[in-house]
């Protein structure tokens, strides 16, 4: 495996395990954090609950958005 390879495949590391809170999964979305938590509330989008709150995942995300 030569450097691009090393360094691609720890960018797809980082681009699937990129965490959003309910603040950056609103401003990523386009929606306010009102919308977001109604959203989560309604089971419509895909989130994660943590000790810290609700959670995104990035790619979750895009695909919700592709309606995958």
């Amino acid at each position: 495996m030569d450097d691009y390879d090393k360094q691609n495949k720890h960018n797809n590391l980082i681009f699937e395990n990129y965490i959003l809170t309910v603040k950056d999964a609103a401003s990523f979305l386009k929606f306010s954090t009102k919308t977001i938590y109604k959203m989560v509330d309604s089971g419509e989008l895909p989130y994660k609950k943590t000790s810290k709150g609700i959670r995104f995942l990035l790619p979750e995300l895009i695909r919700w958005m592709k309606g995958e």
